[in-house]
């Protein structure tokens, strides 16, 4: 473990970072609750988003790194090894802007498409001769194959899982001699073995105060509400109801839990007052998981008067009644994203999407005549799915055209790490090329004959079928499929 800093006056306990590159929509939820859990216990700490921070200089031909277009550069290592000069004045200035803060230690948050350019911040500070410890925390810390992507040495301190209560006892361990042991946190800073790390879980979500948005210069953020004011996201729940075969949620985060929609209703409500935020963006990964929490929240927004608008995504219901979906609109609910995926019955089933739940057309309809916004998810090429299974998507979508307000996200189906799929491959029919993270993840085959050559036909069809429908289509949030060998 590297030597401690002295405390004083002019230290902060820990300067918290999200380096690029990742999504511009709103300020990044997670740094914000990490803030506020370690501000509750007395620790000096400040967050620095060096994701948008950066993204004020970047130039046409970065703009793509921002996107996500680049994802496939981003996540393969020898890709991302010739991506470094590109990179380099990027990399300066996320150096330089840490460089200037005196602390005693650093915090990373990190996922699948900044691992590799953290661990070059991190290096570089080193290099600079910074002394102070480098946490690494997030998604990729829980995910046995991408902490692989780190050298040795990369972190002093990882942390899997939700870091509201472990990270101020990690941070208290660095003002001491002993180190923090625990099932969740690795002091080598690299874990060889997948079970040497156990996500840490938050089962009382009520138990830290609301995220810290203090410091963050809502100017840097792209989403807005219809009056150019900027959103700020919100965390009702974590974890999901489903148990989709294509997911990792359900793995890696933890049971389902949600939080007092009291407490919700209030975080909205400060925002609004301190930030002049009047539409939230919910970060849950299935904002419906509890239909008498989603309605305690509705009446508690309807009966403060407050013109507050909010959208999230959710699962596509068909036990949401007229009367809950009226609430839902009065309260200024705005939008749905259904994770919908196919339209074929047979291939959610595959996916072990919960039949008793979802009913897309009735959520859909539903959903439409109650004056809320509908968007939706749609994934091609999950294992198994056939010619005549993906028309049932195209007839699902003809049929439904008027129901249908947005598709907001549609994508090749790949293989995500430590979901069912990627732990058992072969049970659901198909084969994984090489050790490659984009191998292994795109460029599987099926034992029925599906290539990527095939999937990535699919995908244009269906993308090239919407836009004729006159759906509204994002294929910003699509990764451009040529992108994904070349």
């Amino acid at each position: 473990m590297n030597q401690r800093l002295p405390l004083n006056g002019d230290v902060h306990d820990i300067v918290l970072a999200v380096c690029p590159f990742c999504s511009l929509d709103t300020p990044p939820a997670g740094m914000a609750s990490l803030l506020a859990a370690l501000r509750s216990r007395g620790f000096e700490a400040v967050g620095v988003d060096l994701n948008a921070e950066a993204h004020r200089f970047s130039s046409p031909e970065l703009e793509p790194f921002w996107d996500l277009h680049r994802v496939p550069d981003l996540v393969d290592a020898d890709r991302f090894s010739r991506q470094v000069d590109l990179l380099s004045g990027i990399l300066d200035f996320c150096c330089r802007r840490l460089s200037s803060y005196h602390a005693r230690a650093f915090g990373f948050t990190i996922f699948n498409t900044n691992v590799r350019f953290t661990a070059l911040v991190a290096d570089r500070l080193r290099q600079a001769g910074t002394t102070a410890p480098v946490i690494f925390g997030g998604p990729s810390c829980s995910v046995p194959g991408e902490r692989r992507w780190l050298d040795p040495g990369s972190a002093d301190i990882l942390v899997a899982g939700d870091g509201e209560e472990l990270l101020p006892d990690v941070v208290r361990s660095l003002c001491g001699s002993t180190a923090l042991e625990h099932p969740s946190v690795c002091n080598s800073g690299h874990c060889d073995r997948p079970d040497q790390l156990t996500p840490a879980v938050v089962h009382d979500l009520d138990s830290w105060p609301s995220p810290d948005y203090g410091s963050a210069d809502l100017t840097l953020y792209r989403r807005r509400d219809p009056e150019g004011r900027r959103m700020l996201p919100v965390v009702g729940s974590r974890g999901c109801i489903m148990r989709c075969a294509f997911c990792n949620d359900h793995t890696l985060g933890g049971p389902f839990r949600v939080r007092n929609p009291e407490n919700v209703f209030r975080e909205m409500e400060r925002h609004a007052e301190r930030y002049g935020t009047r539409t939230f963006v919910f970060n849950d990964l299935v904002m419906n998981g509890r239909l008498d929490v989603l309605e305690r929240l509705s009446d508690l927004i309807i009966d403060s008067g407050l013109p507050l608008r909010w959208l999230g995504q959710g699962i596509p219901r068909g036990d949401m009644s007229d009367r809950l979906l009226a609430r839902l609109r009065r309260s200024g609910l705005e939008m749905i994203t259904f994770g919908v995926e196919s339209g074929s019955d047979a291939i959610r089933a595959r996916m072990k999407k919960t039949a008793r739940l979802v009913d897309p057309a009735h959520a859909l309809r539903n959903t439409h005549l109650a004056g809320i916004r509908t968007a939706i998810n749609l994934m091609v090429g999950f294992p198994g799915e056939t010619e005549s299974e993906f028309t049932a998507t195209l007839d699902f979508l003809d049929r439904h055209r008027d129901l249908i307000d947005e598709v907001e996200n549609v994508h090749m189906f790949y293989i995500t790490p430590m979901s069912p799929i990627d732990r058992s491959p072969e049970s659901f029919g198909i084969s994984t090329p090489g050790d490659s993270p984009l191998e292994r993840s795109t460029l599987w085959k099926g034992m029925d004959g599906s290539t990527y050559d095939l999937r990535r036909d699919r995908l244009l069809r269906l993308v090239s079928f919407v836009e004729d429908l006159g759906i509204t289509i994002d294929t910003h949030r699509m990764v451009p499929p040529e992108l994904q060998l070349t």
